[in-house]
Parts: C-alpha cells; structure tokens; sequence
C-alpha cells in the first residue's frame, strides 16, 4: 500500500513540473509586455527548481554537470563584475539576476527531462502556446478588421504591433517558426492531416508577423533538419533551392503575401543600395551595427556594462539594444564575455555532433540556427534562448552517461 501511495505521489509531482513548465513558456510569451510580469515569471523559476530539486532527492538522482556550463557561469562573471561601470547599475544588475535565475532552472528542467525521460515537454509546451497563440491573435485581427488593411497594402510596422497586441511581431513569428518545426520533428502526433493542417496554420501566422528573421529559421531549420538525415544531400539541396526560388516568387507577386512580409525583405537590401525604401527598420539596425563595432574599439576588453549598448552610443532617434547579439554583449561585457558566452554553444554544438543521425538532426538545426539569428537579435538575456537548448543538452547528457557505463562495464 505504501509503494501504491510513493508512486501516485511521484506521478503527481511529475505532472505538476510538466504543467508548471509548460505555463512558464506560455506566461513567458503572452507577458512580455506586461509591467509585473518579470516577478511572476521569477516566481515561476524558484518554484520550479525547488520542486525539481525535491524530486530529484526524494529519487537519488546524480546532478550532471558538464564543461560547457563553466562558460556559462564565467560569461555570469563577467557580466556580473560589469556592472560597476555601467551607466544604470540597477537596470544591469537586475539582468545579472534574471540571466542566473533563468539559466539555474533551465539547468534543473534538463536534468529534470534525461532522468524523467519527459522528452516531448518543450516540443508540446512550444506547440500548444503557439497554437492558442494563434487563434487569440487571429480572433483580434478579424474582430478588429486589421486583416483588410493587408489586401489594401497598408502594412507599417505600427500595424504589425497592432494586430500582435503590442507584442514584437518578430518575437511572436520566431516562436511559431520553432512550434512548426517541433511539430515536423514530433513523431507522436498520428493523425497526418491534423499534423499538416496545424503546419500550415503556422506557416500562415509566421506570414501575418511579417517577420523576416522567423521567415529565415524556418528554412535554416527544415534545411539543417532534412540535410542531416538525407542519405543524397546534393538532391536534397536541388530541391531545398528550387522550393526556397517558388516560395521567394510568391512572396515578391502574390500581393497578399507581399503585403505582409514580402516588402519587408526586400527592404532588407536597401542598405547596399542608394534607393529610397519605405522600410527603414533593416538601416536602422545597419547604423547601430556600425555604431556597436565603434564603441567596441574604444573598449574591447571589458565592455561598459552589461545592456549598457541603449546609454552609450550615439545614433539620433535611437534608444533601444543593438539587435544583434554579438555586438550587445561585446558593447557590455567586452571580448572576454563574448567568449565565455559563445563557447557554451560551441562546446554543446561539437558535443552533439557526435549524437546519433535522429537526435542529431533535432539540436543542431537549433543551435546553428540561434547562432545565426543572434546577427539580427538580442538573445543572451532571453529565457527562450535557453529554453530551446534543454534538449541539447539532455543528449548530451545521455551521450556522456552512456559512454561513462560502457566504459564501467
């Protein structure tokens, strides 16, 4: 009867973190905007890791700790000791803290999925928010007839903000763009037609945001995925080109989807041209490009603070991040910190590059596609940076387990 009661509790407790974790993706997606918000989402991390923690102790389960993480915890460090000279100490400790809470619980949430073998829980948890996601924002758009102004060709970046409610068109497209490829890698979802109808789905939200960057992960993603497992990877590529060529003509002549994304990326282009766009966002983020490489000559070492970039550099009617990883964390923490911060992709990149074809085909297209978006995006302090890279870290947590029993025995 006891051991009846041990189990029903442990099943308990699993479904709680499930549930718990899977609301800390979704309150982290629909609150980005919301002022308080960050407690709540803080709140979430310590109850967390204090119920994985407990759950893992009441089991016996081994802490794993690998190299990789070290880099992490020194680009901390760095971030941390960088706060003295920062502009706005309070604003860049407050980011010291929120990175460390999100990377310790992320750190417990792998540990928490390679003993449970809770291996489809950021998959789900990333398709079911995207999909509310979607019909919540969908039902805006057609409630407030948003969606004529797109068959007009009226579509401003004002607009974009409008039909998402205030949340970052390019944040919103990035997660659909991750919760279309998890659903084309998840193998557990039998029904074909509803599979590919919520693909579609998506690949039409990912339209609507206009966002050039989600445009892009998809195909970084489905490419990096079926390239990895084809067995003709020149065929594969001919094809990959010849689909992009349709979907790339489709964008620039169906009016509808030029009006939504297709301007947009042809903006893209404006900044190695002399030619007048209406689409200034892609210069704007050349300027603060240059600007940031500027500012890393005068103080390359050290940097000036970690999310100092917004205080210190010069550019007339901007007052934000650089938009690009690279340069923010250099502008704030100097080489030293970007080095720390991008040995710990490196280190989990070369690691998984050893895993077997299926579980490889799933962690690199992630990895290698982060690494590519950070040139167009701030993401060292984001929680869903490191949200994404649980289950590479879980392989790779298997892949060293495994080698530590054959070597045992």
């Amino acid at each position: 009867m006891g051991e009846i009661m041990y189990r029903t509790t442990k099943f308990n407790l699993n479904r709680l973190i499930n549930i718990l974790v899977f609301f800390f993706i979704f309150v982290t997606f629909f609150t980005r905007i919301e002022e308080g918000a960050t407690v709540l989402r803080i709140a979430l991390n310590i109850i967390i890791i204090v119920f994985i923690i407990f759950l893992l102790h009441k089991n016996t389960f081994r802490i794993i700790f690998t190299s990789e993480l070290f880099f992490y915890f020194a680009f901390l460090v760095t971030a941390a000791l960088s706060i003295y000279q920062s502009k706005n100490i309070i604003d860049s400790a407050f980011i010291v803290v929120k990175m460390s809470g999100v990377f310790i619980m992320i750190f417990f949430i792998a540990q928490y999925i390679f003993f449970t073998g809770k291996y489809h829980l950021i998959f789900y948890s990333y398709i079911i928010t995207s999909i509310i996601a979607l019909i919540y924002y969908a039902l805006h758009i057609v409630y407030n007839g948003y969606y004529t102004y797109l068959f007009q060709g009226v579509n401003t970046d004002q607009l974009r903000y409008l039909m998402f409610i205030g949340n970052n068109p390019n944040y919103v497209g990035m997660t659909f763009s991750y919760a279309l490829f998890f659903l084309i890698v998840e193998d557990k979802i039998k029904k074909a037609w509803c599979k590919y109808l919520l693909i579609s789905f998506l690949f039409i939200g990912i339209l609507i945001t206009g966002s050039r960057k989600a445009l892009l992960s998809v195909a970084i993603l489905l490419f990096l995925y079926f390239f990895i497992r084809s067995e003709n990877k020149l065929r594969l590529t001919i094809y990959f080109l010849i689909v992009l060529s349709i979907v790339a003509l489709s964008l620039i002549y169906i009016p509808v989807i030029y009006n939504t994304i297709g301007w947009r990326l042809i903006g893209m282009f404006s900044v190695f041209s002399d030619e007048i766009v209406y689409e200034s966002s892609a210069n704007y983020r050349f300027k603060m490009l240059i600007e940031g490489l500027e500012l890393i000559k005068q103080k390359p070492l050290l940097g000036y603070g970690i999310d100092s970039y917004r205080y210190v550099q010069n550019i007339q009617g901007v007052n934000t991040y650089s938009h690009n990883n690279f340069i923010e964390i250099t502008v704030g923490v100097g080489v030293i910190g970007l080095i720390c911060y991008s040995m710990f992709f490196v280190g989990l990149l070369v690691k998984n590059l050893k895993l077997e074809v299926k579980k490889k085909s799933i962690v690199l297209p992630i990895l290698i596609n982060l690494l590519i978006m950070g040139s167009a995006s701030v993401q060292y302090r984001s929680p869903d940076t490191f949200l994404l890279v649980i289950m590479s870290m879980v392989f790779n947590y298997e892949f060293l387990e495994s080698k530590r029993i054959d070597e045992y025995y």
